[in-house]
């Protein structure tokens, strides 16, 4: 048992100075790093629309974005169908379009934010609501919003 006991500490006493010198060459030479796991990646979502009520101001958040990316909000009554994105082949809106925003620019976080009247005429009526990333030509979920 003492011999054990005295190989485990001499084991120890040898790799520990291996260790040390792994520690001091991967923090002054940066290509000896391990990358280590990826960052996960955030997809593109729509997040909420607030304060959800027509005759006011709502405003839309997307999350997930390319910072600087530019970002289109598209919304629609029907999912009869689905509308092409220009400029993206094979991306498909997962409902009719009826109107979309100008370009928003994510900021450094990947949000983004677009401010807009709804009609009071919209009470009681249902919109979907998505966001499509230009540059990366990806979309987000659909929202459904009960005004």
């Amino acid at each position: 048992m003492r011999i054990r006991v005295k190989l485990q500490g001499m084991r120890i006493w040898f790799f520990l100075p291996l260790l040390l010198l792994g520690a001091l060459l991967s923090a002054h030479l940066p290509g000896l790093q391990s990358p280590g796991p990826a960052p996960p990646t955030a997809a593109l979502q729509l997040t909420s629309v607030l304060p959800g009520t027509p005759g006011t101001v709502n405003t839309i958040e997307v999350i997930g974005a390319v910072p600087g990316d530019t970002i289109i909000i598209a919304g629609g009554f029907s999912l009869a169908g689905a509308t092409a994105v220009p400029g993206c082949p094979g991306l498909f809106l997962d409902f009719d379009l009826w109107d979309h925003t100008g370009g928003i620019t994510a900021d450094a976080h990947g949000k983004a934010y677009y401010a807009r009247h709804v009609p009071a005429t919209f009470a009681g009526t249902t919109m979907y609501l998505q966001a499509v990333s230009i540059g990366s030509c990806t979309k987000s979920n659909r929202y459904q919003q009960n005004f």
